[in-house]
């Protein structure tokens, strides 16, 4: 019966987030949150976020390290670039940044991993390379490189879902973006 129930909840979380996988909409009720939030003072959204660098280059940062690069350049002062239209930009994707211009961990999307998603999916692509550990935490598959996982976090992030990592108890939770609110 329990494992009847986390199929349940699984299926649910993922058939909410198969949308479109080419147009890419951040959360407008998180990113209203992030915009209002007191920018001299750590984010309260401390959970991975992804910028672009090219079609198969990301990078995994966080609000706090956006915030600081909105903060340090007056190009978007002049260009009166407000901060929403910039948060709302390099979290849809939309922004390419340089590599020296913001502090991430830098990888290229994993091939294998993307294709798999668009033939079957992002469940199925959650299900090859996670495994269900507790009521809606995972573990990772043994013999999963970083780009795999990165992929796959990113994959999450542009379909509505947040990954994190408990490295206390070496789980991840995937989580919708409403549950930040």
């Amino acid at each position: 019966m329990k494992y009847l129930v986390l199929f349940f909840i699984f299926s649910s979380l993922f058939n909410s987030c198969e949308g479109s996988k080419s147009n890419i909409e951040f959360d407008t009720i998180l990113l209203q949150n992030i915009v209002n939030e007191d920018h001299n003072e750590p984010s309260a959204y401390y959970f991975p976020v992804f910028i672009s660098y090219s079609e198969s280059e990301k990078g995994l940062t966080y609000i706090d390290y956006l915030n600081t690069f909105y903060n340090q350049k007056s190009v978007y002062e002049k260009n009166n670039i407000s901060y929403k239209k910039f948060i709302h930009d390099a979290l849809s994707q939309r922004k390419r940044f340089s590599k020296s211009e913001i502090d991430t961990d830098v990888f290229n999307i994993n091939s294998r991993t993307l294709e798999t998603y668009n033939k079957f999916g992002l469940r199925y692509t959650v299900e090859q390379h996670l495994e269900i550990f507790d009521g809606g935490s995972y573990k990772l598959k043994k013999g999963i490189e970083k780009s795999e996982l990165y992929t796959l976090m990113y994959l999450c992030f542009t379909n509505g879902l947040i990954v994190i990592y408990d490295d206390y108890i070496d789980v991840y939770f995937i989580e919708q973006m409403p549950s930040f609110y």
